[in-house]
């Protein structure tokens, strides 16, 4: 499996996630407190996105995952990074996640693009058979923007994962599989017209 995957759009470039993004990922956050709000780790500083750049790549090496920054197409600036990860070669699956956008980039276009260049990586280039999105219970946005893509929600996992506060979060987990690829990807190009 290539790890330096580059994929390009309209709206968005998604290039492998490096260190010497963080500084400018960092700054892109800015003030936004609004962020990490739902997931579990909260880098601000050029040192903390470091280190989650680094945890990101953990499992570039082996192949199980594809970590991006994405950037906006139209200003040549980072606006947040996504994944691609939990690879399974064997079981044809992975998941879209550990993503996040500057709050300039919300509802640009960009995160759409995004998904769909991830989810024809998936299906068209590594041939998998199901790709999941899984987000907080409480992030009602996120399960917006999840429903949009035509993803199908399959359930909910409770006391799944840590959040930010330390307790335990429910996840609301989202599917879309190889069968419903074509449909979905008409309705993300369609979307993106």
């Amino acid at each position: 499996m290539d790890h330096a995957v580059l994929l390009r759009g309209r709206h968005v470039t998604l290039e492998p996630l490096l260190p010497e993004h963080a500084k400018e990922l960092a700054a892109a956050i800015g003030p936004d407190d609004d962020v990490f709000r739902w997931t579990n780790t909260a880098p601000r500083t050029e040192e903390e996105m470091l280190a989650w750049i680094a945890a990101r790549r953990e499992d570039r090496p082996t192949g199980r995952s594809l970590a991006f920054a994405q950037r906006d197409a139209a200003t040549g600036r980072l606006v947040g990074s996504t994944s691609l990860f939990d690879l399974n070669e064997k079981e044809r699956s992975a998941e879209i996640g550990h993503t996040w956008l500057a709050a300039q980039a919300r509802r640009s276009g960009v995160n759409t693009e995004a998904k769909l260049l991830l989810l024809t990586h998936a299906f068209e280039a590594l041939k998998l058979a199901r790709v999941q999105l899984v987000t907080d219970a409480r992030n009602e946005r996120s399960q917006r923007a999840i429903e949009r893509l035509g993803a199908t929600r399959e359930g909910v996992l409770r006391n799944w994962r840590r959040n930010l506060e330390g307790g335990l979060r429910t996840s609301v987990v989202y599917s879309v599989i190889d069968g419903e690829w074509p449909g979905v990807k008409a309705a993300l190009q369609k979307r993106l017209r």
